[in-house]
């Protein structure tokens, strides 16, 4: 097979008209196929891209190729080609635009025809599908047309002369679209994702979350293929980098059939996706078709900036609209069950051809200590260790496991000859995302960025292919990253620490290389790499094997510096370091961690948000290291190339540890909290609203209620549309704030803990169990008994789990309240769970404060 620039420098004088005269003649039966292979070989190359006839002719060099294939092999697929043969007559010659089509469409791209050929060898072997294929081909050009957004469904990437069946790579065995494993212990999740895709509303979106290699993509996968199977135009958004930039026709685009978009690594472009989310909310009423987003990342947190970014807002206006059309709140993906680790790993062995089965019960348990997540990926990897024999079961945890994966596909790089220039071009995609084949020549210049990626003369598609094994969802020729993202954050790591060389014979030289793309990284897409950073200190918090403290780790933040301030945020770093320092926090040396940071750094930003975010470590650890966590905090203020932002966010977390400490006097703290809310810069709203909070509840220590009344009503604001959660601890807080002023407001209080407990129903049951509780005492407290009952009730009898302090707080109160209504036996059963409970829980004088009622009934207990 040609490549594509042979293709484009090869010319010829056929015509379109001749390309469709060979098509009809042997699709009327006048010459054989023998006949038609002769004839049409000098036909096969398409003129230029420019050519009219170009993309008709990739189309029939596809079937042409095809045909000579089932002509060499198989004897009985005349019918089968005829078959195929008339629908690619047809597309050519009942669409009277059709040509032009593909010459405009795929066809014009760099990938074109060389893409047609690899879809060829993926279908040797089942010419039946053929037809199901052209047609993908053609709703492909059709949502071009229309400009819809350009969805793909990921592929596994074979290249010429590679046989179906034959797995070259890591990426074809593992990657969620070959389909190596089948999709074992879903099955309910399959359902709810169908459940959602086929929901009566017009435009809806969702997130599925889960850890790396846990099936999100291959769930969406398989919810993709169940959509165009049933005619819906599905698949995963395409990337979006490079001269031709990314799709932006959302806010114009109407649905022309009903459509599934899966887009991941949400975090990443969370303020676009936003937009895009935004635009089809405010249209879908005049959809004639269903919408669906489907959301991938790793995990979702209420405090997150970008998820706050998705449902967050304001009520009423564009973010109200966007929030109304989440389906659901995020879907979590579980550990998968034994059975279905089990049936995974069996399935690898049984395609490598490994007997006997090692013993059930003691692997699944060795599997369990590498992964407590129950990861069916790395189910894959223990498997395929096993059957290779790759090292000694009992050495092995999740990173030890995917270096030997991965080392012994680097082996199979070096066996076959690949270099050491598309290993760093397939290392930068995978920072930064897909780099187009017409950027190599900018990048490469020596005049510019002169990164060690081969040029556009050198760049060698198939060779890149052979390495990542898949092709990913791009609109032009890319350089995609390596994936499963376990894999790939492993391959970048290990090339920063000087290992995993291809060709270059020296591991100075490998690490050289990487860490001049990775500055190129967070220069040019800090967003894409933040991400990147962010995944890769979370499933390898301590670097490769052997390399001192995650040193390759760390030398993905050093390109931070070379950023602008603002997009040197506390927030960002904070993210990608707190994994790592939990890690760090663990050995004695916490402070070489900063050490060594600054040392690699040029600048304070960084050194500050380290800083920062080991502080707030600090503070989570049993016990608190509540004074070492101060100086941190301390420190990074004291830093003059902290940027306002990182100094504004270690203000907010000393002022926070010092109020719930106490170690500051209250004038001290009103201080700080007012120039926390002076100047937000770099704070999330969760962040803001918490400290309008706090500083209410400074306020009402010092007396001042006016101010602190303005202060818990600003909170309240805030929180309203960030999260339930975070509205109910407001609306909570306001209340208690009504309690202590002068004179108590005991209506505006009961008013806020109803509201939390009768009206936030999606709020947690500890919110919720505290608000019941509390309007139970005001009741007792008014007089009203059998309002008090009926609240401590809801709670012992409604809530499906309340903490422990609720009930036995709940059960005391009630207890107390039967008796003195003579309803002793009932009233003794509460008291005795409520002493069971304290009992258990470790609540003292609960026991004690009973003691004086249960001497007045005569009794030593209420048993």
């Amino acid at each position: 097979m040609q490549g594509v620039r042979a293709l484009r420098e090869h010319q010829g004088e056929r015509t379109l008209d001749r390309v469709l005269e060979v098509v009809e003649e042997h699709a009327k039966g006048q010459i054989s196929t023998g006949k038609f292979i002769a004839e049409s070989e000098d036909l096969e190359i398409p003129v230029s891209k420019d050519d009219p006839s170009y993309g008709a002719r990739a189309l029939f060099t596809f079937l042409r190729h095809e045909l000579l294939n089932a002509e060499l092999r198989d004897a009985d697929a005349k019918e089968r080609t005829a078959r195929i043969e008339r629908v690619v007559y047809r597309l050519l010659q009942d669409s009277g635009d059709l040509a032009a089509a593909l010459a405009c469409g795929f066809a014009t791209q760099a990938e074109g025809l060389e893409r047609v050929l690899l879809e060829v060898e993926l279908t040797r072997d089942d010419l039946a599908d053929l037809a199901s294929n052209l047609q993908g081909r053609l709703d492909a050009l059709d949502a071009r047309l229309e400009h819809a957004p350009p969805l793909a469904m990921p592929s596994a990437g074979r290249v010429a002369g590679m046989a179906r069946g034959e797995i070259e790579s890591a990426a074809d065995r593992f990657h969620y679209s070959t389909e190596q494993v089948p999709l074992f212990g879903r099955e309910d999740l399959l359902q709810e994702l169908e459940t959602f895709r086929t929901a009566d509303s017009l435009f809806a979106w969702w997130l599925l979350t889960g850890p790396g290699g846990s099936g999100k993509s291959r769930l969406a996968f398989q919810t993709c293929r169940e959509a165009r199977n049933a005619g819906w135009w599905a698949g995963f958004l395409s990337h979006d980098h490079g001269p031709s930039g990314g799709y932006d026709g959302w806010h114009e685009w109407t649905p022309r059939r009903p459509t599934l978009a899966v887009i991941d690594y949400v975090a990443a472009r969370h303020e676009r996706v936003a937009a895009w989310l935004t635009s089809l909310a405010e249209r879908a009423e005049c959809f004639e078709h269903p919408v669906r987003v489907l959301l991938l990342e790793r995990s979702a947190n209420e405090t997150d900036p970008w998820f706050q970014s998705l449902v967050g807002g304001p009520s009423g206006g564009a973010a109200g609209r966007r929030r109304d059309c989440l389906h659901e709140a995020p879907l979590g993906l579980p550990p998968l069950d034994p059975e279905s680790l089990w049936r995974t790993m069996m399935h690898v062995w049984d395609a490598s051809g490994y007997q006997p089965y090692p013993s059930r019960d003691s692997t699944l348990e060795a599997l369990s200590e590498i992964d407590q997540e129950g990861r069916p990926l790395f189910a894959a990897f223990f498997a395929e260790a096993i059957a290779e024999g790759l090292g000694p079961d009992g050495m092995w945890n999740p990173q030890s496991l995917t270096e030997a994966i991965l080392a012994q596909e680097v082996d199979r790089w070096r066996a076959v000859g690949f270099d050491g220039k598309h290993a760093n071009l397939l290392a930068l995609a995978t920072m930064a995302g897909p780099i187009e084949a017409e950027q190599l020549d900018a990048l490469t210049d020596p005049a510019g960025p002169a990164l060690p990626i081969p040029a556009l003369d050198d760049y060698n598609e198939n060779e890149l292919r052979r390495m990542n094994g898949f092709a990913a969802p791009t609109e032009v020729d890319a350089a995609v990253p390596f994936e499963p993202d376990v894999l790939g954050e492993c391959f970048v790591l290990q090339r920063l620490a000087g290992k995993l060389w291809v060709s270059e014979g020296s591991a100075a030289s490998t690490q050289r290389d990487v860490v001049k793309l990775a500055k190129w990284a967070w220069e040019t897409r800090p967003e894409e790499t933040a991400a990147f950073t962010a995944r890769s200190f979370r499933d390898f918090p301590t670097g490769p094997e052997n390399v001192d403290g995650g040193a390759s780790a760390l030398s993905l933040l050093t390109g931070l510096n070379s950023l602008p301030c603002e997009l040197s945020e506390a927030a960002v770093v904070t993210s990608l370091c707190i994994p790592f320092v939990h890690v760090r926090l663990g050995e004695a040396a916490s402070d070489a961690w900063v050490d060594r940071l600054t040392q690699l750094s040029n600048g304070d930003p960084l050194v500050a948000a380290a800083l920062t975010t080991r502080g707030a470590v600090r503070e989570e650890m049993k016990p608190p290291e509540a004074e070492e966590a101060d100086s941190d905090y301390t420190r990074a203020l004291s830093l003059p190339g902290a940027t306002p932002a990182q100094k504004s966010h270690a203000r907010y977390q000393r002022t926070l540890a010092r109020q719930r400490l106490r170690t500051a006097a209250l004038t001290h703290l009103e201080r700080n909290w007012g120039v926390v809310i002076c100047a937000p810069e770099g704070l999330l709203p969760v962040q803001i609203a918490t400290a309008y909070a706090s500083r209410a509840a400074v306020r009402i220590d010092l007396r001042q209620w006016g101010p602190a009344k303005e202060d818990f009503d600003e909170s309240v604001r805030r929180s309203r549309n960030i999260s339930e959660d975070l509205f109910a601890t407001a609306l909570m807080n306001r209340a208690r704030g009504h309690l202590r002023s002068e004179p108590p407001n005991f209506s505006l209080a009961m008013k806020d803990f109803t509201s939390v407990a009768e009206e936030l129903i999606n709020a947690s049951e500890e919110l919720r169990s505290c608000a019941y509780f509390n309007r139970a005492v005001l009741f007792e407290q008014a007089g009203d008994v059998e309002s008090a009952i009926l609240g401590y009730s809801f709670v012992l009898e409604e809530l499906s789990a309340p903490p422990v302090e609720d009930l036995v707080k709940c059960s005391v109160n009630r207890g107390l309240l039967l008796v003195a209504k003579g309803f002793t036996k009932d009233g003794l059963r509460d008291l005795a769970f409520a002493i069971l409970q304290s009992e258990e829980c470790g609540m003292e004088g609960v026991g004690k404060r009973l003691a004086p009622v249960l001497e007045e009934l005569g009794l030593s207990s209420p048993a």
